[in-house]
């Protein structure tokens, strides 16, 4: 049986979340689109492992070991409140493992925190796939533009 273990990210990671991070779709629903060079990866890489403020997380299959993607969690300075992101890798798409990972990677952080929290999510109006993930893990829209849905998910823990 298929099952996905959350753990954080490590150095031996930095490459893999470096390819997905310029894979041309994931560049496409990006915030930013323009392609990673690995300089600015790396040093933003060590930046945010190191950054108490960021979590960073790997989702991968067991018993096969397959990395499924990362997802990563920004706080607020009090840690009330967190800005969250997810990126599959482009092997991993297609086969309904962002609604597990993002729910997965949720719990692990709800239960490192044991606090109430909110949770902010800030998605591309053309990202399907992430607007339907995001749903389904039951946050809300709050406020759309032209360009962007910001979605948000309070949780009580």
């Amino acid at each position: 049986m298929t099952s996905l273990q959350i753990v954080r990210a490590t150095v031996d990671d930095s490459s893999d979340i470096w390819k997905w991070r310029n894979d041309p779709e994931t560049r496409i629903m990006s915030l930013n689109s323009h392609k990673i060079p690995w300089e600015s990866h790396r040093d933003w890489f060590t930046k945010t492992i190191t950054n108490p403020q960021v979590t960073l997380l790997i989702g991968i299959l067991k018993p096969q070991n397959e990395k499924v993607g990362n997802c990563r969690f920004d706080f607020s300075s009090d840690g009330l409140s967190t800005d969250v992101s997810i990126a599959l890798s482009p092997s991993m798409r297609g086969k309904k493992l962002s609604v597990p990972f993002l729910t997965s990677s949720i719990n692990f952080i709800r239960k490192e925190r044991r606090a109430p929290l909110t949770i902010n999510a800030t998605v591309k109006k053309t990202n399907n796939a992430s607007i339907k993930c995001f749903e389904r893990c039951g946050f809300l829209l709050v406020n759309s533009d032209a360009e962007l849905n910001c979605y948000r998910l309070t949780q009580d823990f």
